[in-house]
């Protein structure tokens, strides 16, 4: 089974979140080169960074951003 990371979901849920980019990027600590790295990766976040992601977003929205197929 093939994960396909929409980065127009993510766009969404930054914005239903009230987030940009750069916001996103301040909480997570982490850079903006990172993120466009793992954007332009199929969405190819560390453990690290995933568990980091459940304090911004719901789990499910995370696992639903990440591992729908």
């Amino acid at each position: 089974m093939d994960y396909v990371f929409k980065e127009n979901d993510f766009n969404a849920l930054l914005a239903k979140y009230g987030l940009n980019k750069v916001k996103f990027c301040e909480i997570m600590h982490m850079s903006m080169p990172t993120l466009r790295s793992r954007l332009e990766n199929n969405g190819n976040f560390s453990r690290n960074e995933i568990i980091k992601m459940f304090e911004v977003f719901s789990e499910k929205e995370v696992i639903d951003l990440l591992f729908a197929s």
